[in-house]
């Protein structure tokens, strides 16, 4: 009886990967001197820490399990001879490792989220606690100690690098070589994570208008690596988010990656909600096909959409519009601007800056459209071009430039 709840507590705790919980089933066994039950558990919850993926909860888990392992040690030894306090020492060493990777990883975890809400709210972070104590800690030395995990942690110190200037793009490419160098035995969701923080960066600095070549080309390696190791596998999720899919489809079309994106939607089939799929292929193909001039197509697959996410209500209307224009639809063009107008004006999860956005690209358009339909006298279109190319508070900049300039090079300009 004794033996089969012993096996019992062993396999659930095991399977559940719970070594705080195994801790305390080990501080029993420790007190009740049932000695082989605690080492056949131990050396069980050991075993799965070991095959378990590089993350800060395998070394949390290592500092308990040490801790438990060397208090247990200590007690079953009643009489302890000088050699063994070596074996306590390696133990421990063990133990704090474990303990110090964990909280330098945390601490960075929390500067980062810090310094980000700061920004965020204008709020001066020299004046936070957590800038204090990263400042006292001087965490950027550590690089300098050897130990393992050391590689560990330093992709969070140069995460943080990065994040706190993004103009070092070298400590970029140190985190992006280091992430891929161990990449194998990170723990998938440690490895989303750093590859997400990656891919965030790419687009921080392609939005900057910064080395845009060099981080086009990253953000689709990043993407690959994201596919191809099913990094959308995580916290028991099985298929690819739409949220996700939605960034990946506007953050390549954005940069011309048309082909890349069309491979990436074929392949990305399999791995979407089989309730969600033709939604997500149809708002896909609405990008790829009005990103190579088939309007017509595009607007097929726009009118197919459902609007059931939030952000789709957006895209879909904004497209529409542009797609109106692109196949000279005059009228429903017009009717459509008043209406994303009034939709966005009503919206109220919306931030304001955010809707002025939408706003100003919708009376722009307006303006354009109607000195196309022949109000050109009423209409300045060279200064609302001007206008445009001065302002940094509207969506779609380029794409109106664009048409303005197409107008411009028509006969009767």
């Amino acid at each position: 009886m004794n033996k089969a709840v012993v096996d019992f507590l062993i396999i659930q705790r095991s399977r559940n990967f719970r070594v705080e919980a195994g801790s305390d089933v080990l501080s029993m066994f420790t007190d009740n001197k049932l000695n082989f039950a605690y080492l056949k558990l131990f050396n069980n919850l050991n075993t799965f820490i070991l095959k378990s993926g590089l993350s800060n909860k395998r070394f949390l888990s290592e500092y308990i399990l040490g801790y438990t392992k060397f208090n247990y040690d200590y007690i079953s030894n009643k009489i302890i001879k000088k050699e063994k306090f070596q074996s306590f020492l390696k133990t421990l060493d063990k133990a704090a490792i474990g303990l110090f990777n964990y909280f330098i990883v945390e601490f960075i975890a929390l500067y980062f989220n810090s310094r980000f809400i700061s920004y965020n709210s204008n709020t001066p972070f020299e004046n936070t606690q957590i800038y204090k104590l990263y400042n006292f800690l001087n965490i950027s030395g550590l690089s300098s100690l050897e130990f393992e995990g050391e590689e560990f942690h330093k992709i969070y110190g140069y995460l943080l690098n990065i994040y706190s200037d993004y103009d070092r793009e070298e400590d970029y490419d140190k985190y992006r070589n280091l992430v891929i160098k161990i990449k194998n035995i990170l723990d998938k969701n440690e490895l989303e994570f750093h590859i997400s923080r990656l891919i965030s960066y790419c687009i921080i600095k392609l939005e900057g208008n910064s080395s845009t070549e060099k981080f086009s080309r990253e953000i689709i390696d990043l993407y690959d690596i994201y596919l191809n190791e099913k990094l959308f596998r995580k916290d028991n999720q099985k298929y690819l988010s739409r949220e996700v899919f939605r960034s990946i489809v506007l953050n390549t079309i954005k940069y011309n990656k048309t082909d890349w994106l069309l491979d990436f939607v074929q392949k990305s089939e399999q791995y979407l909600n089989p309730a969600e799929a033709e939604n997500l292929m149809d708002y896909a193909y609405m990008y790829i096909y009005f990103h190579k001039g088939n309007y017509e197509k595009a607007l097929m697959h726009a009118n197919r959409i459902r609007h059931d996410y939030f952000m789709y209500k957006f895209d879909v209307r904004d497209m529409i519009l542009r797609l109106f224009y692109e196949l000279g639809y005059t009228e429903e063009t017009l009717n459509q601007i008043k209406s994303f107008v009034q939709f966005v004006r009503a919206e109220k999860i919306s931030g304001l800056e955010w809707k002025k956005r939408y706003i100003s690209f919708a009376s722009y358009l307006e303006k354009i459209t109607l000195y196309k339909a022949g109000y050109r006298k009423r209409i300045d279109i060279g200064f609302i071009q001007n206008k445009i190319m001065k302002s940094d508070n509207i969506y779609y900049k380029e794409w109106l430039i664009n048409k303005i300039d197409e107008l411009k090079s028509l006969p009767s300009y």
